[in-house]
């Protein structure tokens, strides 16, 4: 920290860098570092009477934004060329609530950075190379969620460490994206739409801890509203096509599909109504998770091929959300992986909230997929 002026600064490039391909401060490329935000930090970087917004828009002579939401996360955003945004973001990060105890950069910290959807590619790289090359090279843990936003195009990218580590691993990622500008439409997150039942899979907030951050891994998401879902009904916790295998260790080849019929099984699949839902499509990862209450929840995987998942997730997100609510299941549909046909869909929860989940999934592929 600057004694004088309390600014944590940004740490400098590598020392074995080549100088001339240093850039001189403040030639950087102009750039808006959007931020996703507890609402809870909101005030400290806003300060009494906007005190202190206005220090940072004047010191950094940035453009600096925060504007108001009732629920609990607002996007900060930081208008600058590249060295200045982040210098500014340095400056920030010890004033939040989870880190102004602390009286130097010893602590970790996380910050979710929106990126559009179509750059997250360029973060991920071919197979994954790219995020595990920029993990080693930089020392920041790295999470770029594969859901959008609700109603956005945009998606969080989760980078946490020691506060420099942070803010050095985004000056990289920032010269990814510069490499590769957004395609596409452009529908920026606005926190109004804010759905708690979603914001486990895009990497948002949650209203349940109020606004303190992120539930534990493999935890459920909130029950539904209204109680419990009329679909857990004794009819569906006892339907065999819904428990089969569960648990069984099934691989991730076209003969566990979703959608398609179980190559080698006497059974039709997954239209067919004799085959075993369980065991046409589960991607197994039974049995493996925590006690919720005095319930114990696990996760199951199911694969699917790729063309069949906008019938269940709707446009805009709307039959997957509606699944999540209804059935009081986490699931969360991965991304194709390059040169692959097929997407997982990840389920956590009770055994009922899975089996009411996967109802509701075969549901939606029966009503609006015309692939069969």
């Amino acid at each position: 920290m600057d004694s004088k002026e309390g600014i944590m600064k940004r740490p400098l490039e590598q020392e074995d860098d080549d100088s001339s391909m240093k850039r001189a401060r403040g030639s950087g490329p102009k750039i808006e570092l959007r931020i996703l935000l507890q609402s809870k930090n909101a005030g400290a970087i806003i300060g009494k009477g906007g005190s202190n917004i206005k220090r940072l828009r004047e010191h950094f002579k940035a453009s600096v934004t925060v504007p108001d939401c009732t629920g609990p996360e607002r996007i900060l955003t930081i208008g600058a060329d590249i060295d200045t945004a982040l210098d500014c973001l340095a400056d920030i990060i010890p004033s939040l609530e989870d880190y102004k105890q602390f009286s130097n950069d010893e602590y970790d910290c996380e910050i979710r950075i929106l990126v559009h959807q179509s750059q997250a590619g360029c973060i991920i790289g071919r197979a994954g190379f790219k995020i595990k090359e920029l993990r080693e090279k930089t020392g920041a843990n790295i999470k770029v969620y594969s859901t959008c936003c609700a109603q956005s195009t945009d998606r969080v990218v989760a980078i946490s460490g020691r506060p420099p580590v942070v803010i050095a691993c985004i000056n990289v990622i920032y010269e990814l994206l510069e490499m590769a500008p957004p395609k596409g439409v452009n529908q920026p997150y606005d926190p109004h739409n804010y759905d708690e039942y979603y914001a486990h899979d895009y990497g948002g907030y949650t209203i349940a801890e109020g606004g303190r951050g992120k539930l534990p891994r493999g935890a459920p998401p909130p029950p539904p509203r209204g109680g419990v879902s009329p679909l857990m009904s004794p009819q569906i916790r006892g339907r065999n096509a819904m428990n089969g295998s569960m648990g069984a260790r099934a691989g991730r080849g076209g003969d566990n599909r979703f959608g398609n019929p179980a190559r080698g099984n006497s059974g039709q699949g997954f239209y067919g109504g004799q085959q075993n839902f369980a065991q046409d499509s589960m991607g197994g990862m039974g049995n493996q998770g925590m006690m919720f209450g005095m319930e114990q929840t696990t996760t199951t995987q199911v694969t699917i091929p790729k063309e069949l998942a906008g019938a269940i997730i709707g446009r805009c997100g709307t039959r997957i959300t509606d699944v999540r609510r209804q059935s009081g299941a986490q699931v969360v549909i991965d991304e194709a992986l390059p040169g692959s046909s097929d997407r997982i869909i990840t389920i956590t929860g009770t055994q009922e909230q899975i089996d009411a989940a996967q109802f509701l999934l075969q549901s939606s592929v029966r009503k609006y997929s015309d692939k069969f």
